[in-house]
């Protein structure tokens, strides 16, 4: 007796193609600012020109934070955004003599350092000022002081010059006392140290 036929083997479709999770790109921050690593904004700093100094600041950088010392120790919070346009400026090498000893980076007081200098496109200064605790920073400018009653008024000075914040705005108190200890330090060279051009009022 002969075995009965085999049965055919059912065809099964192939299994569907899986695509491939497609990565999407994080959100941007508000204001359409990425966030930026503290330590990559020192490495700008750098880049920049002022490479001593930047990497003084650097070491003593605690990038876990401040210990608690916040705003009412004199200190600022938050991811860091570089001043990327200040920091294509060219460094004003003559301005270390005028905040000398500091212009190598070591701390101005107890928390905050001047990374950079730049030579303004108007002529005037901008120093960038560290916090060396949080990695949050400030620009402040400096001006030929500007004795008009309808001049703006600037955060503080010496007797030639000006400080006025970078770009403007209202001034918090720890602002205040590092532009007024800068320009302490400013008053006690401005005799002696002449910029190779001169330095406007601001307009």
């Amino acid at each position: 007796m002969s075995a009965p036929p085999a049965k055919p083997v059912p065809h099964t479709k192939p299994a569907p193609h899986i695509k491939p999770a497609q990565h999407t790109k994080p959100a941007p921050a508000p204001g359409g600012a990425q966030p930026t690593s503290r330590r990559g904004f020192f490495e700008k700093l750098v880049t920049a020109g002022f490479g001593a100094g930047a990497a003084t600041v650097l070491t003593g950088f605690a990038p876990q934070g401040n210990g608690g010392a916040g705003k009412s120790g004199g200190g600022m919070h938050g991811p860091v955004r570089p001043a990327t346009e200040v920091l294509t400026m060219p460094p004003a090498a003559w301005a270390r003599d005028l905040i000398a000893p500091y212009g190598d980076g070591r701390p101005l007081s107890a928390q905050w350092a001047v990374a950079y200098v730049a030579q303004g496109p108007q002529q005037q200064l901008i120093f960038v000022v560290v916090d060396l605790e949080t990695g949050g920073h400030a620009e402040l400018g400096l001006w030929a002081r500007n004795r008009s009653p309808r001049g703006e008024r600037p955060v503080t000075g010496s007797r030639r010059y000006d400080l006025h914040l970078h770009g403007g705005g209202d001034v918090p108190a720890h602002l205040v006392r590092v532009a007024e200890r800068l320009a302490g330090v400013i008053g006690r060279h401005e005799r002696r140290v002449s910029p190779p051009t001169p330095v406007p009022q601001r307009p």
